[in-house]
């Protein structure tokens, strides 16, 4: 970050033209779509077993909100599938999001 701000300023200072190109890639995990994915894994070579793996790994996950209101009473929403995103956490997550994003 330092260098980038030294290098802007060095250039703002030579009169030099500057171009900042920014990405906000916040929540993009859960944005990933299980089926595109599925198609760009194959597209790359990955089939048989550890595409079905994968496809397994994603498909059929669920969650839930647990919300304590006070103690002893809580309300917790049936489980629902989740149709879209990665798993947050998971070793293979960042490899699926850019493999993803490869474009």
């Amino acid at each position: 970050l330092f260098d980038f701000t030294y290098a802007v300023l060095e250039a703002l200072d030579g009169s030099q033209r500057t171009l900042g190109v920014f990405c906000d890639l916040s929540k993009a995990f859960d944005c990933v779509n299980h089926f595109l994915l599925i198609e760009k894994l194959s597209y790359y070579g990955i089939r048989g077993v550890p595409l079905d793996w994968i496809q397994s790994f994603l498909e059929g996950r669920k969650q839930s909100v647990n919300i304590t209101q006070q103690v002893g009473l809580s309300a917790c929403p049936s489980w629902l599938e989740t149709k879209v995103g990665v798993p947050q956490g998971c070793i293979l997550s960042p490899v699926l999001f850019l493999l993803y994003i490869n474009d």
